[in-house]
């Protein structure tokens, strides 16, 4: 892509020597022989980032080959959503979901108040549903739909004959999910590959970041059923990834779960901008 342009102008040049028949008259000779085109040199740069790729290849082609940019978020969308493009069909009308993809403005709309809402997409790897972001919420978040993230968007389905709409009720940068969704944390070891130094290294760690999320042990001990352990207050932590990846070199890369905190009914709200002028 880089030499693109005079890749062209070369591939040009060399056709106009061809169609030029004084040129292929001397072709195979020393007289009137033409000018050597050279050939454009290629720079040794590096590929592409996966998302600049993947972005070119959906520009271009509108769908995506090498890969897709939630492929990456895997373990996160399992944590955190419940439904898919697809699942999302057997979902009843009225339910709240929490639904992971890459969100992108379809229309802008004003309301008789001078408020703006939006009409959007959220897309997986599977299609795309349409998404209703009223003004309060737009304001909010217009940045992060302006900008076309990979988000997580908690919703309300609606459904009509047989389409299927969703009303947003919080959209997060997906990279902010365990952050706003995670109610707790449990941390699994096992007497077979872990020890007393094991805990004293843990309770440091627990320690150093400390937080609001409630903390629990799942001990194995010689094989028999695990036991639970609820820490007090003092170990609460956070949801800050340098936790985990801590409590992953300690125990196991395994050894930490997250507790996903579950999907709440929205308080109703009034809609100021649909009622009819009296």
């Amino acid at each position: 892509m880089v030499v693109l342009e005079d890749a062209l102008d070369h591939g040009s040049r060399i056709q106009k020597e061809k169609a030029d028949s004084q040129l292929d008259l001397f072709a195979d000779t020393n007289m009137g022989a033409g000018i050597p085109v050279s050939i454009p040199k290629l720079p040794d740069i590096d590929e592409w980032d996966e998302n600049q790729l993947l972005i070119y290849e959906k520009e271009s082609l509108g769908f995506y080959i090498s890969g897709h940019p939630l492929d990456k978020y895997e373990k996160i969308i399992k944590k955190y959503t419940n439904v898919n493009s697809v699942s999302i069909q057997d979902i009843a009308d009225e339910k709240m979901i929490r639904m992971a993809g890459a969100i992108k403005i379809l229309k802008l709309h004003k309301t008789k108040k001078g408020d703006m809402m939006a009409f959007c997409a959220v897309e997986d790897q599977s299609g795309s549903i349409e998404i209703v972001v009223f003004p309060e919420l737009y304001a909010k978040n217009h940045i992060i739909l302006s900008d076309e993230l990979i988000v997580i968007v908690e919703a309300k389905v609606q459904k009509k004959e047989n389409s299927v709409k969703l009303i947003a009720e919080k959209i997060v940068p997906i990279e902010q999910a365990g952050k706003e969704w995670t109610n707790g944390v449990l941390i699994n070891l096992d007497s077979k590959n872990h020890s007393s130094d094991t805990l004293k290294q843990i309770k440091t760690t627990l320690q150093k970041y400390p937080g609001n999320l409630p903390t629990c042990l799942k001990i194995k001990i010689n094989g028999k059923i695990p036991v639970m352990v609820k820490l007090g207050d003092e170990y609460k932590t956070s949801s800050d990834s340098d936790f985990f990846d801590e409590i992953s070199k300690i125990a196991g890369s395994e050894s930490i779960e997250v507790r996903c905190a579950p999907i709440k009914e929205p308080p109703r709200r009034n809609k100021p901008w649909l009622k009819k002028k009296s």
